[in-house]
């Protein structure tokens, strides 16, 4: 039969993966005994917290005000870790001892109430993120040295600390090459106006090594025989942020000596300041940089758009040397798809772009035969379909070109037709764009009203009965 004890589990059970973290306490409040998450949770060597007060384990747990007389009842104590952590720390009696007690432990949401008299409220803070967004535009506009004095006044009344600096950080050498604090700072300890400091030591430094936020809440065992020099002040408790750009370090911000331990809230609220602070101090350069590129490569357009009219301004011409029957059609064709176009209310651009495709609608003809092109009479029907290969023919010949215009479709679609009865595709409507229609138009034109030597010009009347 099944004994009340068969139901619970025993310690021996209890799963790894539930990381419990407890210990055991002797009256004198040393730990005598803890689990490996305890053990893990301190980041502390073992001989330096077994068989040790319990504060040297969690230097800012609140002891004082705790009746340990009273082992009638737990204790709840909520309190700030040295590393920002919300912890909660419940003290029983051991019943089986009448001088031991067992401390389990567990972390807490920073929402939890008790936390709003421990540390400023993480609303009020994003709230007044109100504040110092207003001073972005000041940030911006502030030369030299302004702009870190005003980033660490308003890091200072963003996380309500006395203490404040900010270290530019050269990623190449490795070092701090500019520093500043607020005017405070002299009333806790003398900083000298040229003192710089080592990027590897001080109390910045394990920001700078892990390129994450650090909280140090108790500083007694960190400042311990360390010197000013060596970048360790007389700081109550401590916050320090990295600060990155385009995923580089490129400085640290630090604040401290607040009434009120800092955790984790802080730290977030101190990052997002200071990603934005940064890009306020970077955008005045990263936009002067852009607009002199912008220059330039503005002038390289135009010079290289130049230098492209001119080149197709010779194709035509070339082409017209082949096709002496047909001289000065393409200018013709290019003249009137330009008015068309003007007259259809088409940007600047776009009839720069029209102007040029009509000038070499018709380079396909460079690959037939010469004895077609400057025949004299009507072509046989082999002949005309020979003809109706130039525009694919064209189109291939600048296959290759990157035109900031469709100049390839131009030359591919400019005898399609609406109806689909038009080469080399038989497109119709919709898929034909519009400025191989307007070069359509031109061709059919220019081509009906001038004279060719197999015929007079045909006339106005014969152009709108072929347009419609």
């Amino acid at each position: 039969m099944l004994q009340k004890a068969d139901f619970f589990l025993k310690p021996s059970e209890m799963p790894k993966s539930a990381a419990l973290c407890w210990g055991i306490l002797n009256d004198r409040l040393e730990l005598v005994k803890l689990s490996e998450p305890l053990y893990k949770l301190v980041k502390k060597p073992i001989s330096a917290i077994l068989k040790q007060p319990i504060v040297n384990a969690f230097p800012t747990i609140p002891l004082d005000g705790i009746d340990f007389g009273d082992r009638k009842k737990s204790h709840v104590i909520n309190f700030v870790d040295d590393k920002g952590h919300a912890l909660q720390a419940r003290v029983t009696p051991v019943d089986e001892s009448s001088e031991h007690w067992c401390i389990s432990i567990i972390e807490i949401e920073l929402d939890k109430a008790w936390l709003n008299e421990l540390h400023p409220d993480y609303h009020q803070a994003i709230q007044s993120s109100d504040d110092w967004l207003e001073q972005i535009e000041e940030v911006i506009n502030a030369s030299g040295d302004q702009v870190f004095v005003t980033a660490i006044k308003q890091g200072l009344a963003l996380t309500k600390s006395k203490v404040g600096y900010v270290h530019i950080y050269n990623e190449k050498s490795k070092q701090i090459v500019k520093t500043a604090w607020n005017d405070e700072a002299g009333d806790y300890f003398t900083i000298s106006k040229q003192q710089t400091y080592k990027a590897d030591s001080g109390i910045w430094a394990e920001t700078v090594k892990t390129r994450k936020p650090v909280i140090h809440n108790d500083l007694t065992e960190l400042v311990a025989n360390k010197s000013q020099k060596d970048g360790f002040f007389a700081f109550k408790n401590h916050l320090c942020i990295p600060i990155h750009y385009r995923k580089k370090l490129v400085g640290i911000i630090g604040v401290g000596n607040r009434d009120t331990p800092y955790t984790q809230v802080d730290a977030k609220s101190l990052t997002i300041f200071a990603t934005i602070l940064w890009h306020s101090v970077e955008l005045p350069r990263t936009m002067k940089a852009v607009s002199h590129q912008s220059s330039i490569i503005k002038a390289q357009k135009e010079k290289m758009t130049l230098i492209l009219v001119q080149l197709i301004g010779a194709i035509s011409e070339a082409l017209e040397l082949k096709d002496a029957y047909t001289a000065g059609h393409q200018k013709s064709v290019a003249q009137l798809s330009y008015l068309m176009g003007e007259k259809m209310g088409l940007s600047p651009e776009c009839l720069e772009g029209l102007k040029l495709g009509a000038l070499i609608h018709d380079i396909g003809k460079l690959a037939l035969p010469s004895q077609i092109l400057s025949k004299p009479s009507r072509l046989t029907d082999a002949e005309f379909e020979l003809v109706k290969q130039h525009p694919e023919q064209g189109a291939l010949i600048v296959d290759e070109v990157d035109f900031p215009w469709p100049i390839k479709q131009m030359i591919l679609q400019h005898h399609e037709r609406l109806d689909g009865s038009g080469y080399p595709k038989g497109l119709k409507g919709k898929d034909i764009i519009l400025e191989a229609k307007i070069i359509a138009v031109a061709d059919i034109a220019d081509s009906i009203l001038s004279h060719r030597p197999y015929r007079p010009s045909l006339g106005m009347d014969a152009l709108t009965q072929e347009l419609m």
